[in-house]
């Protein structure tokens, strides 16, 4: 069990490798990455991963924008489950659902809610200066 262990992560590894390659296709890196978090679901950091390129693809994307992010959403939301106290995913999952609904007041809540994770973390700071606290 230990052997297929080591080696299921060894492959998912691969795959975020890949995904991360200097590739320009961003379809192939986000296929890349959702066999990495098929094969490492409890590794929070390849759906964060995954989150960020769907965001990237929603960015490039003028018909599936929408889509794009809610897979983005839950991929943060998913990496907030494994490791509730990572500032950075809950910071991605509020960016991501400012990008869907645009409502800044709901942001800044959700900031100060993050801040309380990490109240010295200047990138939390500048977004709420941003944003107008």
């Amino acid at each position: 069990m230990l052997i297929q262990h080591s080696f299921k992560q060894g492959l998912a590894d691969v795959y975020q490798l890949l995904a991360q390659s200097e590739k320009k296709d961003l379809d192939n890196n986000i296929n890349f990455n959702i066999k990495a978090v098929n094969l490492g679901p409890h590794n929070a950091e390849l759906s964060e991963s995954l989150g960020q390129l769907y965001l990237e693809k929603a960015a490039q994307s003028t018909t599936n924008n929408p889509q794009f992010i809610n897979n983005a959403i839950a991929s943060f939301q998913n990496a907030i489950q494994l490791n509730p106290t990572n500032y950075k995913y809950h910071l991605f999952l509020a960016h991501g659902n400012f990008k869907l609904d645009n409502d800044s007041e709901k942001f800044m809540e959700k900031l100060l809610m993050i801040e309380t994770l990490d109240p010295h973390n200047e990138i939390i700071s500048k977004y709420k200066n941003k944003f107008g606290n």
